[in-house]
């Protein structure tokens, strides 16, 4: 039985977006032995991927979707490559 106010699937998709998985990324271990300057880093790429993708489950982002992230910072390779390196990170 549901209890009033609580509903069970509502709560496990924000479990599955982009905010939570980065939130999660960020309390990590591996997150916090790393140097300050690559934490900012991260935290910048990141933190700009969820004010587009932050909703969104990621347990549904593809391959192409990764593509298509990095086509479109095509004009700042470095910022691409950035992107595709942060986000293999987060996923593992």
């Amino acid at each position: 039985m549901r209890r009033r106010g609580i509903c069970p699937l509502a709560a496990l998709l924000r479990e599955r977006t982009f905010y939570r998985l980065v939130d999660q990324y960020y309390r990590s271990e591996e997150f916090k032995r790393l140097d300050v300057l690559t934490q900012n880093d991260k935290r910048g790429v990141l933190n700009r991927l969820c004010k587009t993708a932050g909703d969104l489950p990621f347990d549904v982002y593809r391959t192409e979707d990764v593509e298509l992230s990095r086509d479109k910072r095509s004009e700042t390779p470095g910022a691409a490559d950035r992107l595709v390196k942060y986000l293999r990170s987060l996923f593992k």
